[in-house]
């Protein structure tokens, strides 16, 4: 579940990003998505399950580097003609850091004491542990709706913008 997990929360991250200071022109902020959303497809490589397994703090590394590109995508600053798309992203992007990465810290959390238990033959916390795994799957399928309805909001956010906008924004994958 948690690789299942990581897999989601790195492709809505993807999608969101999908594309402080001046305001930077169309062109600039599409070039500017397109090389975010880069740094996280080179995160969707990143095999959960095995890296946790030797080092959690290579997992924990990960975590960093996409609250990290959430925030760089947070300072940017599109032109006024995107700032509806931009705040809907943003948007995502907070509800993606605020509750999904949790979550998915959590259930790695999870599957490190589930390894420790059966390690140990420790059935009775296993059990325990299988419980919470369990509960953070329903919390996890509760929050896939609104997940859903804030990546609806950004996609209709990129319905409305000029066709040109929406020429440069796909023409620098961030569409």
């Amino acid at each position: 579940m948690p690789k299942v997990l990581g897999v989601l929360i790195l492709a809505t991250l993807a999608a969101v990003l999908a594309c402080g200071g001046d305001r930077l022109t169309a062109r600039e902020y599409a070039e500017a998505c397109n090389d975010l959303g880069g740094q996280v497809s080179s995160l969707d490589n990143l095999d959960i399950d095995a890296v946790y397994s030797e080092s959690p703090d290579d997992v924990d590394a990960a975590f960093e580097d996409i609250r990290d590109v959430i925030q760089e995508y947070k300072r940017l600053n599109p032109p006024n003609s995107l700032q509806d798309l931009h705040d809907a992203r943003v948007e995502g992007l907070d509800f993606l850091d605020d509750e999904m990465l949790p979550l998915l810290q959590d259930a790695l959390s999870h599957m490190e004491d589930a390894f420790s238990a059966m390690e140990d033959g420790d059935e009775d916390e296993l059990g325990k542990i299988q419980e919470e795994m369990a509960e953070l799957e329903e919390e996890i399928e509760a929050l896939e709706d609104e997940l859903d309805g804030l990546t609806e909001a950004a996609e209709e956010a990129f319905e409305d913008l000029s066709p040109r906008n929406q020429e440069i924004l796909q023409d620098a994958d961030c569409g």
